[in-house]
């Protein structure tokens, strides 16, 4: 995903990266959960990602940490 072979260089202007073996990413994740009643409930979610080593240092990647957010409404069936 994060190589950049010489073909693909000499078309898109970037530098060749040769990608190996190892830790791509890592993630932090935190989940909050509320239970409004029986059957309904709410939740909540925040995630940072960084990526390492060979994908962290392509010519590709924008950014090297992300964080996402989420939040849901869920019904339970019973």
């Amino acid at each position: 995903f994060f190589g950049v072979t010489a073909e693909q260089s000499a078309r898109s202007g970037l530098q060749t990266h040769a990608v190996g073996a190892g830790l791509r990413e890592w993630h932090a994740n935190g989940i909050v959960t509320y239970e409004i009643s029986r059957n309904w409930s709410a939740l909540a979610s925040v995630t940072f990602a960084r990526l390492q080593g060979d994908a962290a240092s392509s010519p590709i990647t924008e950014r090297r940490q992300q964080w996402t957010t989420m939040g849901a409404v869920t019904y339970r069936f019973r």
